[in-house]
């Protein structure tokens, strides 16, 4: 099975771009992947001689039409955490692999990690055993158990999604203060890249884009706010590195953090194409500030599927999730016609 699905991936004719967060041991919400997998992916693609190129050069070739060749594949990272440059920097500098980081810009600017490693880390650190979150719509929840954590972070996360900064750093204030925790701790500040780290990546070839200033879900936030966080974020970012940044990765990059508002708006802000988090194949003729990737998380390393990284790797790689979720809906699609 293991080779059908390199067969299968071998045949493809489109762009895979690849996804992944934080390369470190498993955190909340899976939005990580341990940094021994991430070098079994690295392994895989190379010793199956993947098309590894950068994500302008597959921008480019989706523009122009030009013949893609077979398992052309672009790896990017979104958020810009720490481990960027002190695990996978080394690894993609000794292979000569482009890659692309989206960076938020506001951890740089403050040393304050994203809303949801906040949350992680003051869920991690208190030795309350409860928490009452009803004034803001939510529950009381208990902290005795990890699950029982987990299930917090995941709610107060969704609700984060759903609301402006304004929110947010009203909840996680409210937050640190209900569980006793420290938010000025120095372990806090070295979460994300600083931007001397980044600026040392991009002497060396890595590739810079925006992923806003404070990591809002766009469609919940006014259109002047959005505005903003596009073009500051950009203008930012290119002032400390001194060169153009192209590349835009939508936050949260699941359809309802996106519309063709928003879409719109990043082209006006003069970036050149457009990430989001969809799985699939991307072929020439579509559209640029719609680029799909293929989210990789803690979760894909998981048992069973560590005792089978490569096999499993391969299947994501290959297209076949994506057809086999398509061919399921063409299925139901015509079952209606029939029914109707």
């Amino acid at each position: 099975m293991y080779y059908y699905f390199r067969g299968m991936s071998r045949s493809g004719h489109g762009i895979t771009v690849l996804a992944y967060h934080d390369i470190s041991e498993g955190r909340y919400l899976y939005l990580s992947v341990p940094e021994k997998v991430f070098e079994t992916h690295i392994k895989f693609l190379l010793k199956n001689k993947y098309n590894i190129i950068s994500l302008k050069r597959a921008v480019m070739m989706l523009k122009t039409g030009e013949r893609i060749p077979k398992k052309t594949v672009v790896i990017t990272f979104d958020d810009g955490y720490k481990s960027m440059f002190t695990s996978v920097f080394p690894l993609v500098k000794k292979h000569q692999i482009p890659i692309t980081i989206f960076l938020s810009v506001e951890p740089l600017m403050t040393g304050r990690p994203l809303f949801v490693d906040e949350l992680r880390y003051a869920f991690e650190n208190t030795l309350e055993k409860k928490l009452n979150l009803t004034s803001f719509g939510l529950q009381q929840y208990s902290l005795d158990q990890d699950s029982e954590r987990l299930k917090a972070i995941s709610d107060i996360d969704q609700y984060g999604k759903r609301k402006c900064n304004e929110s947010k750093e009203q909840i996680i204030a409210s937050i640190f203060t209900a569980l006793k925790v420290d938010r000025e701790d120095s372990r806090l500040k070295n979460i994300m890249l600083n931007w001397n780290e980044v600026q040392e990546m991009s002497k060396h070839g890595v590739t810079f884009g925006a992923h806003t200033i404070s990591h809002p879900n766009l469609t919940k936030i006014s259109q002047e706010e959005a505005r903003t966080e596009l073009f500051e974020s950009k203008k930012i970012i290119e002032s400390n590195i001194g060169e153009n940044v192209d590349f835009f990765a939508y936050p949260y990059g699941c359809r309802d953090s996106y519309n063709l508002k928003i879409r719109q708006m990043v082209e006006e802000c003069d970036f050149t194409a457009a990430c989001i988090l969809n799985s699939g194949v991307n072929k020439a003729g579509e559209d640029l500030f719609l680029i799909k990737r293929i989210n990789i998380t803690y979760a894909d390393s998981l048992k069973p599927h560590w005792l089978f990284v490569r096999p499993h790797f391969a299947v994501m790689i290959s297209g076949f999730y994506e057809w086999a979720v398509n061919n399921v809906k063409n299925k139901v699609k015509v079952k209606s016609r029939q029914d109707g």
